[in-house]
């Protein structure tokens, strides 16, 4: 099931993959200032909003990322399991998670107190908190709203779905009945969303980018890597604008094909890319995550204090630079609360085997 050799990342396509991360979440910002300041490029849009586009690249690049940590984990120690992957899952999502819902409650509340226009009175609430702290919002069942303000969380769900079905298929394989119970569960949400709701198709784009790695070692002509990613490129840009719906299913593939193509030609570069510029984007995209979770919350505390009007640059400034002071204490140093996780998992699992 796993490829015999590790997956290399070149200098030039880790910076790649930075950009993307950093672009996405620059772009979901400045879709949404554009929103609540008014601010438009086009009378008519002639494709659909940027900050949906930047979504399906967020999935492209989980998928893709995902898998590929899995499969380097697996060749470092082959007795990697799920319950270690649940764990690398649950710190990277839960630790930026769980300060951000309560900047959100406590930006909402406050917005409440003074009396201000306030449009989220209905999932303000303790309910929908727990859902969405428990990754239950827009659940197939129920379709639990997201928290207050916190509006772009609906993907959060997914994702986390797709994280857990994906760890317990690939690493707790098995043909038990008690193995497809769990699979049943955990794939309801993909599953669901593979055919329908918000981001109809999207857990199909980011299985389709796990996947892809397993044809990264491929051995693919220069020149045909070039003219598929351009070519898809292109089909891309006219079948978004053509079908105005950033989740279409087939502009979404056409996209993953041009990421893949472009991710395999920049892993064949040697040089380094200008360490300055790397920093910077590495910089950029090592509080993405936060950005995405909190921008909304700024935003809707500036339109319920001055009312929707122009302060698009305002708007963008302040989001990132509350993103980055929460990112400094969470996101930026994943790596250290990883760790510290992971000794209390550890001491946890010793003392029920000492039971």
């Amino acid at each position: 099931m796993f490829p015999q050799s590790k997956i290399t990342i070149s200098a030039a396509a880790s910076t790649y993959l930075d950009i993307l991360r950093a672009l996405s979440a620059q772009l979901v910002v400045f879709g949404h200032a554009m929103v609540f300041s008014k601010v438009y490029l086009f009378e008519r849009m002639p494709f659909p909003p940027v900050e949906s586009i930047a979504v399906v690249v967020f999935f492209i690049l989980s998928g893709f990322l995902i898998s590929v940590s899995v499969i380097n984990q697996k060749y470092k120690n082959e007795s990697y399991s799920f319950y270690e992957f649940f764990v690398a899952r649950f710190a990277r999502i839960f630790v930026v998670l769980i300060p951000a819902l309560v900047f959100v409650a406590v930006v909402d509340f406050t917005i409440i107190s003074f009396d201000y226009d306030y449009n989220y009175n209905y999932s303000f609430n303790f309910k929908t908190a727990f859902s969405n702290l428990f990754m239950l919002q827009k659940n197939p069942i129920s379709q639990t709203a997201m928290f207050g303000s916190a509006s772009t969380w609906w993907s959060l769900s997914i994702e986390w779905w797709l994280y857990l079905f994906f760890g317990w298929f690939v690493l707790s394989f098995s043909k038990s009945i008690n193995f497809w119970l769990v699979a049943l569960l955990l794939g309801v949400f993909p599953l669901y969303y593979s055919v329908t709701g918000h981001g109809a198709g999207l857990p199909l784009v980011w299985f389709a980018s796990a996947l892809s790695v397993y044809f990264i070692s491929a051995d693919t002509k220069l020149n045909r890597l070039v003219g598929v990613a351009i070519v898809c490129g292109v089909l891309a840009c006219i079948r978004f604008s053509s079908s105005n719906d950033a989740f279409d299913l087939v502009a979404c593939v056409l996209l993953l094909v041009t990421f893949f193509c472009t991710f395999k030609l920049l892993n064949r570069v040697d040089s380094v890319p200008n360490v300055s510029f790397s920093r910077a984007v590495k910089f950029l995209a090592g509080y993405s995550y936060t950005l995405y979770l909190i921008h909304f919350t700024v935003m809707e505390a500036l339109n319920s204090i001055y009312g929707q009007g122009h302060y698009f640059w305002g708007a963008i400034i302040l989001s990132n630079l509350v993103a980055l002071l929460f990112a400094y204490f969470t996101e930026m140093n994943l790596a250290r609360i990883k760790i510290f996780i992971k000794k209390i998992y550890l001491r946890v699992q010793d003392g029920f085997s000492y039971r």
